[in-house]
């Protein structure tokens, strides 16, 4: 059974492929069958072995379907999270401010926006919205309810959440269109230049398919692609130097693009990388995550300007205070 759009739990649906649908990838035909749900959702789905072939395991997202092939997916069981849990870990939560069509929000570290899985039991900020804003819940896709956009599990921040279908419209079309101004401040190794542009594209790191690489702007992309699998996009970062320290520097960051862990691979690929980033930089004794917060939001809605800004959390600064207090 389907309700606004959201599958009952442990439901299956078996599909016959028509001409029309044939030769695509199955994770692109599922969303096309359940429209209300993320692509990424499949994805997870096919990894968990829910979904099957002519009778066989379908293991690839990208896996090929041809004309006459059988499709059967098996819905996962509700996730189960307490609600003690989810207070517990998302009592760092804070509305900043809020309107007919949307929140914004402050997202403390340590605290994922989606699981990392369908079969996850880790609170996640969804989990909070489902639990705190009831109005949300059939907001944009089902399996991500008023969300637009993301941030780092261990990155603190300013986010948007959508209350209205209008609303997530209109920010998918923002971010879309990279009219909102997102701008991060970041403490990061070494002295880089006082301002400057990181013009690297990002992809997949061939060698290690759970982080992200940079790859010359210019490069044979096509190329990297096939041998490698990988999708490689262009990305584009501005940063400014706020003020400089002994061995570090506070930054102040402006991604053009969003692409997956842009800023902490683009900093890194300049030398420069986040301090407490252990993928793309080393662990530190400072901070036991990587120094960077999603600072302030700029965007026009329904022809109003609006800006939000939030302080960097305890942890960042206090290095800050202590760094300054040695200069």
């Amino acid at each position: 059974m389907i309700i606004h759009g959201q599958v009952e739990p442990n439901a299956s649906f078996l599909f016959v492929i028509d001409p029309a649908t044939a030769e695509q990838r199955v994770d692109q035909f599922l969303t096309s069958r359940f429209p209300d749900y993320s692509r990424s959702y499949f994805q997870q789905l096919i990894l968990t072995k829910c979904v099957s072939k002519n009778n066989i395991t379908v293991t690839k997202p990208s896996t090929a379907i041809c004309q006459d092939d059988t499709i059967l997916i098996t819905f996962p069981p509700a996730r189960v999270i307490q609600p003690e849990a989810i207070f517990q870990e998302t009592a760092l939560v804070t509305v900043l401010h809020t309107t007919e069509h949307f929140m914004v929000i402050y997202k403390p570290p340590y605290l994922l926006v989606h699981p990392p899985s369908t079969t996850s039991a880790a609170v996640t900020l969804i989990d909070w919205i489902k639990q705190n804003h009831h109005d949300i819940a059939h907001v944009g896709i089902v399996d991500r309810p008023g969300i637009v956009h993301r941030l780092d599990k261990d990155t603190s921040g300013i986010m948007i959440i959508t209350r209205t279908n209008h609303a997530h419209t209109v920010f998918n079309n923002l971010f879309k269109e990279r009219t909102i101004q997102k701008t991060y401040h970041a403490l990061v190794e070494g002295h880089p230049e006082p301002e400057g542009v990181i013009n690297l594209a990002i992809g997949r790191n061939p060698a290690n398919r759970t982080k992200m690489a940079a790859f010359a702007a210019d490069g044979d992309h096509e190329a990297l692609t096939k041998k490698h699998k990988i999708k490689i996009r262009h990305a584009l970062t501005h940063f400014k130097v706020l003020q400089y320290f002994q061995d570090m520097s506070l930054v102040e960051i402006k991604p053009t693009t969003g692409r997956t862990h842009q800023i902490r691979v683009h900093m890194a690929a300049v030398g420069h990388p986040i301090i407490g980033d252990q993928t793309y930089g080393k662990k530190s004794p400072l901070i036991d995550r990587q120094a960077l917060h999603a600072h302030s939001l700029q965007f026009n809605f329904d022809d109003t300007q609006h800006f939000f800004t939030n302080p960097v959390p305890a942890d960042i600064q206090t290095i800050i205070d202590s760094l300054q207090s040695a200069v």
